[in-house]
């Protein structure tokens, strides 16, 4: 410390701080005063001198300059008179630019598996009907696709707790009584088309089984299934007494003995006494069935079908009531109607495309083959369903 003299003589050249000055005065209009000269232009700096932050506050209008020697200590001050606003992020530019930036990012999805059921339904190829080599390749891509898409899921840690699979009617052909000229048309007889059902259906649900999996399959009657009295549509026996049905027990059958040396454990839901089925799938009730039983009024398919349904809920309010998902088949075309808290889904056939020369000749009707398969359970709590594919 030096003397009494030096201190004195050294009263007010101790250099400030950089913001020496800081006043509200009337009206929101400030006054700093700064230490030097500064480059007025650049607002920013001028901030960060005055002691404020610009990514906060900026100027409302330039300030007022005014800049003043100090005679006693030889330094320049600047004062700004100023008011200032606050910062309104410009979305156009910054927020813009986040929002890009988390689009792409990657997205982290959480390894685990979901409570729900993949459904694969198999609906119409007709097989032995002209075209079975091109429905044969139908029914093996459908299969393959769904597989392909359950095997994603897998890949991301999204795997579906189980696979059903709905076998919808109409597998064969059959030989006679659904139509005229049918017994001169059919490429295949009678036991070809129950075999080649047969196959196809073994080889399906051991193609599922290689994902490891819980199995599950259903069944239901078919009007091509039925053995019908020569020269009419009514059956010998009854409905239930149905090719659709029949080699569903004979594949059951298979499996059951296969269980004993490894082979996969399927649970089985099979038709015999009605045209429809309930299964429950990860705690969602679906009804499948064939469609050419129930019977309702309207203009459309779609509006008969849905009225149908309505018929049976109304007729079977415990049973039926609580259903969301309805799933049909036997129009050979992929249709979905939602209606009071349920969707009833259309299959689409898989047999030989144009092959229906009455509908195509007469109406010009067609639709593409495919095989539908979605995701239902509970825990989709809108509609009991979701990611409806076709292959």
């Amino acid at each position: 410390m030096g003397n009494l003299a030096d201190q004195l003589n050294n009263i007010g050249t101790t250099p400030p701080t950089q913001n020496l000055t800081h006043q509200d005065t009337a009206g929101g209009v400030r006054a700093t005063r700064v230490e030097g000269e500064h480059d007025n232009r650049d607002h920013e700096r001028i901030l960060v001198a005055c002691g404020h932050d610009p990514s906060r506050v900026r100027f409302a209008a330039p300030p007022a300059v005014y800049v003043k020697l100090d005679e006693l200590s030889e330094r320049v001050y600047t004062t700004y008179r100023y008011k200032l606003e606050e910062v309104v992020e410009d979305f156009s530019a910054t927020a813009m630019d986040r929002w890009r930036d988390s689009l792409k990012a990657p997205l982290h999805l959480t390894a685990e598996s979901l409570d729900n059921t993949y459904v694969i339904a198999i609906a119409d190829p007709q097989l032995g009907k002209k075209g079975t080599a091109e429905a044969v390749e139908n029914w093996k891509r459908g299969v393959a696709g769904h597989i392909q898409t359950i095997r994603d899921l897998q890949a991301l840690g999204r795997s579906p707790e189980q696979v059903h699979v709905a076998w919808m009617g109409d597998e064969v052909e059959g030989v006679c009584n659904n139509y005229g000229n049918q017994p001169h048309t059919i490429e295949l007889n009678q036991s070809q088309q129950l075999e080649l059902d047969f196959d196809l259906r073994v080889w399906t649900l051991k193609q599922v089984a290689e994902l490891g999996l819980t199995i599950s399959a259903s069944s239901v009657i078919s009007n091509h299934g039925e053995w019908t009295r020569n020269g009419g549509k009514d059956v010998v026996t009854t409905r239930n007494d149905n090719a659709s049905t029949f080699i569903a027990r004979q594949t059951k059958k298979l499996f059951a003995e296969a269980e004993s040396f490894g082979g996969p454990k399927i649970a089985w839901t099979i038709g015999d006494t009605r045209p429809g089925l309930v299964v429950n799938l990860s705690g969602e009730d679906c009804y499948f069935s064939h469609g050419y039983v129930e019977k309702g009024r309207g203009g459309s398919t779609e509006l008969r079908t849905k009225s149908a349904i309505d018929k049976q809920i109304l007729g079977n309010i415990t049973e039926y009531g609580h259903i969301r998902p309805w799933v049909f088949a036997h129009y050979h075309h992929l249709y979905t109607n939602e209606f009071e808290g349920r969707t009833l889904f259309g299959c689409p056939a898989l047999e030989a495309e144009k092959s229906s020369e009455y509908m195509l000749e007469q109406f010009g009707v067609w639709s593409p083959a495919g095989m539908l398969g979605m995701q239902v359970g509970s825990k989709y709590v809108d509609r009991g369903w979701s990611h409806l594919n076709v292959f």
